[in-house]
């Protein structure tokens, strides 16, 4: 008897983070392809690895915001201290509750390996901004013990902010942020510190093949997105085991009504604070703090005197006939800080390292009719509209976008488009 070969398994997507750029495409049209397609099945929420998701990065009109750490909650977990917005956390307990309704009704299967429970993994830890202290830091270090090392060309504080500036260059190039209003746009933050994103395990998503075989074929990952679903949340097609707060749903929705919330603006005002609001009015003191960690580092520098009947300094050091001296840097406090800039000065900086970070191909003449601009609306109306105007400038241009589709629209999901280097100069 003539036995007919079995139906070849299915290839699984393979690529990591050692897949070649050119193989990435085949693996993702073949992820696109092996990803189940169920009937009635919730759509899940694409946001692809090499894009940087604003989702729950930026407000309605496209601010970078953090979550006002008063509507944190924790989440109950087994590993670790985890927070989510209030709401978020509501409906992710219902969620977990109902989940475990099913499972005591034989609902859920029993083989399953991971959803056999609903466990929030990951989530908020220590906060945005913490993240955003611990990033600068590190950048600070590199930036005193490699960028400028014992430069003697800085002597005060105008020298080092001057170097700071061309350091805001360098962190561009590598794309990395300087402000904190980049950091939040950036990949470096993951996005479950915004609040509104729940990870269920805690497994590395640069392994498509980990994907398939331990949660997408798990016997209990339909039921799983339908659940998610049902309770507000959406899944993460690249990332299964992550939940985004979908702010579009019904169930959300609803839950948002409760509270007296109508809208998306009223959402974000109630939840987040615009990142620039919160930076701009510190940055006297951000530099201050950051020139003070220089100094530390690099307390003095070195004049070289050449003798009386010595023709240069240079021909004078090179024949012993040059005295060294040793001087001290400018130690700065506040008040003189304060004294000698006025707020024009720290609209004009802050607006130059946002115009470095995204880019902005302006003309001088431009970028100095901007200062003015922001610099009339500051004295004659207030900082909080000279901010806003500022920043208006930077933010990416997806405002339509919000105003016309929900938040979890996959043409949301969008990056940052960066230009060449910025022709004016400080």
């Amino acid at each position: 008897m003539k036995y007919l070969p079995e139906n070849p398994t299915p290839s699984v997507p393979s690529a990591d983070n050692t897949t070649s750029a050119k193989e990435i495409f085949t693996q993702k049209d073949l992820y696109d392809e092996r990803y189940p397609d169920y009937v009635f099945r919730p759509v899940p929420i694409k946001v692809s690895s090499q894009m940087r998701s604003l989702y729950a990065r930026i407000d309605n009109s496209g601010f970078s915001v953090i979550p006002k750490q008063d509507f944190l909650s924790q989440l109950e977990s087994e590993e670790s201290t985890i927070y989510a917005l209030d709401i978020v956390k509501e409906c992710f307990d219902e969620m977990v509750s109902y989940w475990r309704k099913l499972d005591s009704l034989g609902k859920l299967s029993k083989n399953s390996k991971n959803f056999k429970e609903i466990v929030a993994k990951r989530a908020v830890t220590s906060g945005i901004e913490q993240h955003y202290r611990a990033y600068l830091q590190e950048k600070v270090e590199f930036f005193n013990k490699e960028f400028v090392r014992g430069d003697n060309q800085i002597k005060n504080y105008a020298d080092y902010e001057r170097d700071v500036r061309n350091f805001v260059h360098h962190l561009k190039r590598d794309t990395q942020p300087f402000t904190l209003s980049e950091f939040c746009v950036s990949r470096i933050l993951n996005s479950t510190e915004t609040g509104m994103v729940i990870d269920v395990a805690a497994a590395d998503p640069s392994s498509d093949e980990e994907k398939f075989r331990e949660f997408i074929r798990d016997p209990n990952y339909e039921n799983y997105t339908k659940v998610a679903y049902r309770f507000g949340f959406k899944v993460d097609k690249n990332i299964p085991w992550r939940l985004y707060y979908d702010l579009s749903s019904e169930y959300a929705k609803r839950k948002m009504t409760e509270k007296g919330i109508h809208s998306l603006d009223d959402f974000f005002q109630r939840y987040f604070k615009r990142v620039s609001e919160v930076e701009f009015p510190a940055i006297m003191d951000t530099m201050k703090e950051l020139y003070s960690s220089y100094i530390q580092f690099s307390p003095s520098y070195q004049t070289i005197k050449p003798c009386p009947t010595s023709l240069d300094v240079r021909s004078a050091y090179a024949q012993g006939a040059a005295k060294v001296e040793v001087k001290t840097k400018e130690v700065l406090t506040r008040d003189t800080l304060h004294t000698r800039y006025d707020s024009r000065h720290w609209i004009r900086l802050y607006a130059y390292f946002r115009s470095v970070e995204t880019s902005k191909n302006w003309t001088q003449a431009k970028f100095d009719n901007l200062v003015t601009e922001v610099w009339n609306i500051y004295t004659y109306r207030g900082e909080l509209q000279a901010i806003n105007l500022l920043e208006s400038k930077f933010i990416d241009r997806t405002s339509e976008l919000f105003q016309k589709k929900s938040l979890t629209n996959d043409n949301v999901f969008d990056t940052l488009i960066y230009k060449e280097k910025p022709t004016f100069i400080f």
